[in-house]
Parts: structure tokens; sequence; C-alpha cells
């Protein structure tokens, strides 16, 4: 017998029953995990005890483990595929019994939506990794070519199908990303950047956080500054964060006309007006319940890492947190050397004040305020603006005057340099479109939601109409 002929079974034993066992071993550690994570369920929460000697995390790391031993069993398995159907056989069952693992896990986990929505995921991918697997090496090419099409062309559906300011979607690029792409890109999470980008980028949301201590000193945090960041990337990732806030529930206009009475008494009181002329469903945006759970998260983190600038030991009072739209400056405003980040640009939304816990300050707190159902300003918008220093200014030049009512609210101003901003001028304006010309923003028309801002909740771009 020769070499060869003996060192067979050997490698035999190395390529298939190595991975075997590791794969075998996997279920079993995963369905024993299952187990006592259902078990766990079951029992959860009757008494002290049976919570104390609860299962589940002892299920949870059988799991964690069988998980890791599946992925080296399909590694080994499938890491050298042979140019026949018979030595392509086991990698291919290699990958089935990978994905069964996986199966396994997402029941395991099924009460946490997005875990088990991933160990579905990895479902599909062994599947069709075992076909991949199964195929021969043209055709195996071929299907992977034609995943990366698919893929792209998601993409492109993704960006195209948004429609045009004032206009509507292409047809064939809305009913495909509809039909066939949508489940994939919500999975995947390309949907909402594409949408956003495409065709027009719109206004980016920012979160501006007063923080204010024991000693009633407060200092601002803003997420996210570009300064703050290393690269354009990080900014971006970053910005993500904040956009999770900007989701909010439909107008409903009779109790924002019921808010509306007691948002007008308490701005008469504290000088805060509302916006000038503009709509009520535009000033008034409550989030989500969602978007109010990563409000609190958020608070909790603030409250947890910014820490007093001189004593670090002081503890955080409360938290007030405002998201703020940051609007893109017209070209007509640019021709008269406005600038970008110009005070008018930014509209706030007082989004609520948190205690270091993360829940909201109780409004009762203030006299004025025991009598109504939450606090006047909660979820409105706080205006910034320009206004013309003379009035019913027709020809010549417009001097236009800062009024920060977001400084008044919240105590100090969150841009030292918004105290002492320059004026503003217009040359000839036009009494049709005297307000328009003088930048006091007219929101029935540029406050607007567009179709694609409309479906994740946006506030809309102000000055896009």
């Amino acid at each position: 017998m020769t070499d060869e002929e003996r060192a067979k079974p050997s490698r035999v034993l190395t390529t298939v029953l190595g991975p075997l066992v590791l794969l075998l071993g996997a279920g079993g550690l995963t369905t024993a995990g299952l187990g006592l994570i259902k078990l766990g369920e079951s029992a959860y929460g009757q008494t002290l005890a049976e919570r104390n000697l609860s299962p589940i995390p002892l299920g949870i790391s059988l799991v964690v483990l069988g998980l890791l031993v599946a992925g080296g069993g399909v590694w080994w398995g499938v890491h050298k595929v042979g140019d026949t159907l018979y030595d392509r056989l086991f990698p291919a069952a290699c990958c089935f019994l990978g994905a069964v693992v996986a199966l396994l896990s997402a029941w395991a986990f099924s009460a946490w939506g997005s875990l088990s929505l991933l160990f579905r995921g990895m479902v599909l991918v062994g599947c069709v990794g075992a076909v991949l697997v199964l195929l021969p090496t043209i055709l195996r090419r071929l299907a992977i070519l034609f995943l990366l099409l698919l893929h792209f062309g998601g993409i492109w559906m993704a960006s195209t199908s948004a429609p045009v300011p004032s206009g509507q979607p292409a047809w064939i690029p809305s009913a495909m990303w509809t039909v066939c792409y949508r489940p994939y890109l919500c999975f995947m999470y390309l949907n909402n950047a594409y949408h956003f980008y495409s065709p027009e980028p719109g206004p980016a949301n920012l979160l501006w956080f007063r923080v204010e201590y024991a000693d009633g000193s407060a200092r601002w945090l803003k997420l996210i500054d570009r300064e703050d960041c290393a690269c354009r990337l990080q900014y971006q990732r970053y910005l993500a964060m904040t956009e999770m806030i900007n989701q909010n529930q439909p107008t409903n206009m009779q109790k924002i006309a019921a808010l509306a009475d007691t948002r007008r008494l308490a701005g008469e009181v504290d000088n805060i007006p509302l916006y000038p002329d503009a709509d009520l469903t535009i000033q008034y945006r409550e989030p989500l319940p969602l978007a109010k759970v990563y409000l609190q998260s958020y608070a909790r983190y603030v409250a947890r890492t910014v820490k007093h600038l001189e004593k670090p030991e002081t503890p955080v009072k409360f938290i007030k947190v405002y998201r703020v739209t940051h609007d893109i400056i017209r070209a007509g405003d640019l021709a008269y050397h406005a600038s970008p980040t110009d005070p008018a640009l930014y509209y706030p939304y007082f989004v609520g004040e948190f205690t270091p816990d993360g829940q909201l300050r109780d409004h009762r707190d203030n006299p004025l305020y025991e009598r109504l159902t939450q606090d006047p300003y909660l979820y409105w918008m706080i205006p910034v603006f320009r206004r013309p220093k003379s009035p019913n200014p027709i020809g010549g030049t417009v001097q236009l005057e800062l009024v920060d009512c977001l400084s008044r609210h919240a105590g100090d101003s969150p841009v030292p340099e918004w105290k002492n901003a320059p004026p503003t001028f217009h040359q000839d304006p036009l009494p049709d479109d005297l307000n328009e010309r003088l930048g006091v923003p007219d929101p029935r028309k540029q406050l607007r939601g567009d179709a694609k801002d409309k479906q994740f909740g946006g506030a809309g771009n102000p000055r896009k109409n």
C-alpha cells in the first residue's frame, strides 16, 4: 500500500468528520440553549427566587457558543470545494446545517425582534450559499454576478424612486422599489440614506442639549459639530443618530388646535411668540413613540458623560433637548452675501426637558403650568427669525434684525455669536413678495414636507417651495 493510499482515510476523517462533528455539536448546543431560554421565559417573573435562578443567561451562552462552533464548522467544510458534484455535496450540506443552527438561534431569540431578524437573514444566506456551492464553477460565477447586479439595482431603484420637488416619481423605479426591492433595502438599511440624498438633499437635523447642573450653571452639547469629527464619515454616522429623532406622528388638527391656545398664552408671558405666518401643523411636531425612547436614551447618556467643566462631581439637574433643522441657504440669499450658518436658517423644536434618568420633567414644577396636561412648549417650534427693523419697508434697502426666541426659552444662547449677530440686508423688495424677500419665512410655502420626507416623518425642507 502506497503512502498516498494510507493517507486517504486520514484526509476523509479531516475533511468530513471534523466539520460534521462541529456542526452537529453546534446544533446540540443551540437546541439546549433554545430549551433553556423558552423554559426561562415561561417561568420568568413569577417569584424572586425563580427570577434569580432563571436559566435564560445560561441558554444565551449556549446559543452564542453554538453559533461560534457552527461558523467554524461551515468554514472548515467549504474552504475547499471540488470540481465534481460529489465533491460539492458535503460543502453544500455544511452550509445547510449552518442555516439550521441559525434557524434555531432565531427561534431562541424570537422575543428580541432585531436579533431574530438577523438570524433569519443568516438562514437565507446559508440556504443560498448551499445552492451556490452545488452549482458548477461557471454557473456559480454567473449567479454571484447576478446577485451583485441585483444589489446595485436595488440601490439604483432607491435613488430614482424618490420624486423630484413638486413632481411625480418615475413609474418603473417606483413600482420596482415597492414590489421587489423594498424588503431587501429596509433589511440592509439602504433605503433611508439613498432616499434622503436623492434626488435633492434636504436639511440636516441636529440635536442640541442644554445641561443644567445642581449649582445653577449650564453648558451646551451639540450633536453634531463638524469640528468634533476627525473625518466626514464620522460626521455622517453621528448625523444618522439625530435623524432617528426626526420621526414624527401624523398631524392631528384637533389636538394641535387645543394645544395652540396654551402655547400662545405662554408665549405672551415669556415673549416667545409663534413663528410668523406659520401654519400650526408645521410648528408642532410630536415624535413617534420609538423616537421618544431614543430621546430618553440620549438624555441618560448625556447626563452620564457631560461633566461640569470646573467641578466634575457636580450632578446634573435637568437637560433641555432641542431638535434643530438646519436649512439649506437659498441661491437668492447667497447672492446677497448671506451666511449658510445664519441663525435664521435654524428651526429649533423643543422635544423635552429630561431628568438624569431620562424621564420627562414634571411640567407642574412651574406654578403657571399646574393645570396643563403638558409643558406648553413641548414639541413646538421655538422661532429664530429675522424681521425688518422699520415697519412696512417698500423699496430701498431693508435692514433685518434677529429675533432669537431659543435663547429666551433655554436661558442662554447656544451660539454666543448670535448675541451680536449683524443685521442682514435686502434691496428693492416688491410688495407682492415682501415677506419672502425680507427673509421672513412663510412656512405654508417653505416649511413643507415632500413625499420623501413624509414617508420617514421628516419636517421637510423649509426653503424648498
